[in-house]
């Protein structure tokens, strides 16, 4: 659970009271004027300024009875694989990605190389610049089984080693955090010629406390980096809210908003200046285990014991979704699983659980898959276990397969 400081929720209170006060009484177009403020902080805003007698309560009824209709679909199914809420993975909108494109026609010219880095959408969208080359550097290697060749590189841009490719012109999304917006800068000059053009995605200053003076501190990193700010341009690119994220509104009783209400800034960079900046500090990743069951996506904390555990799936939040996809989350830490619909647990045997999860994918037996990493036969009580382990997981993958299908439509 998030509580934010005081200061910000007066600064959202006042943003909501000056949109409310000039006529906006829909949820959807609250959500589209308002500087990319999270639907449910939106709803929590509305609810205290009525208590305060500053809104007519008529709006927080009208807002309620919207917010809980029903879902709205998304402008599509999944075409790339499924994002992951560890991967911190937003994908552009249709209307973002052809905002995007025409940007990257705008600073490239016919036959330049453009690199995107985190920007899967992009890429699979690139024949909207047929003219153009596109390279794709990203850390999840699932892409790679979407849209494969030589153009695609999987890399960790934030720790492992850069791809030698060079670009006229970079376009980055990165997470939006400080430490992943400065590294993916920073490989992004790494890339960008001399006189070519960096194009990266910020977070807008509703998104979290702290967003004008992280973007200040992004800006003076980009001038140490030998770039100069050409354009800054306020929720330019509009973002297809995730699975994994629908499902955390969802639960909260949000289901009625548009799909693309998420936004981010666009800032444009000329590289002026070729700077020998050594690359930023990243923190240890934890190693996470993934594996996909019927198109579920379920990571595991690494454990490479071979000794016998539950594996069982302990619930640690009510209906086992998280209701929040901000990683200053503090519940985040208890998860040993954790699914693409937002789903965390806890789990004692995580070996175990990984050979239940492989066998599954597989179509082997688990119970005989189990036997044969521990390398004995499993006791009757163990056996039960394996098989409640199994009936969970298959539960979860009817469930998410489900939800998947009310919240995409499928072209």
């Amino acid at each position: 659970m998030i509580r934010e400081s005081s200061a910000f929720v007066k600064l959202i209170d006042e943003w909501v009271l000056e949109a409310t006060s000039s006529g906006i009484r829909r949820f959807d177009s609250l959500l589209a004027i308002l500087p990319g403020i999270y639907p449910v902080t939106v709803l929590e805003s509305i609810q205290r300024l009525v208590q305060n007698n500053k809104v007519k309560s008529t709006l927080a009824t009208e807002v309620l009875a919207y917010v809980g209709g029903k879902a709205r679909k998304s402008q599509r199914g999944q075409i790339l694989p499924i994002p992951h809420p560890l991967d911190f993975d937003w994908r552009f909108s249709e209307r973002g990605i052809k905002c995007a494109m025409h940007h990257c026609k705008i600073y490239s010219k016919k036959g330049d190389m453009i690199c995107l880095l985190g920007a899967p959408s992009l890429f699979h969208e690139s024949s909207q610049l047929p003219d153009r080359k596109f390279i794709l550097v990203d850390r999840n290697p699932t892409i790679a089984s979407s849209k494969t060749g030589k153009s695609f590189y999987r890399c960790d841009l934030i720790r492992e080693k850069l791809p030698k490719v060079s670009a006229k012109l970079v376009f980055a999304d990165p997470p939006w955090y400080l430490e992943e917006i400065k590294s993916f800068l920073w490989a992004a000059t790494q890339i960008c010629e001399i006189d070519g053009h960096v194009l990266i995605v910020l977070p807008p200053v509703g998104a979290r406390p702290g967003i004008h003076q992280e973007i200040k501190s992004v800006f003076q990193w980009a001038r140490k980096l030998g770039l100069t700010l050409l354009d800054f341009l306020s929720g330019e690119l509009k973002y297809q809210s995730p699975f994994f994220e629908r499902n955390a509104l969802r639960i909260q009783g949000i289901n009625a908003i548009p799909s693309d209400w998420r936004k981010g800034d666009l800032a444009i960079f000329s590289k002026t200046k070729m700077r020998d900046v050594s690359r930023p500090r990243s923190s240890a990743k934890e190693p996470w285990r993934e594996i996909n069951v019927k198109g579920v996506r379920i990571l595991i904390r690494n454990d490479k014991s071979n000794s016998y555990l539950d594996p069982s799936l302990i619930s640690i939040v009510p209906s086992d979704i998280l209701d929040s996809v901000s990683r200053r989350d503090s519940r985040r830490d208890l998860a040993d699983v954790w699914t693409s619909g937002n789903r965390i647990f806890a789990c004692k045997g995580r070996n175990i659980l990984i050979t239940i999860l492989e066998a599954l994918a597989c179509g082997h037996s688990p119970v005989c898959e189990v036997e044969s990493r521990i390398n004995r036969r499993l006791k009757s009580d163990q056996r039960k276990k394996i098989l409640l382990t199994v009936a969970q997981i298959i539960d979860i993958v009817d469930k998410e397969s489900n939800e998947r299908m009310e919240f995409e439509r499928f072209d």
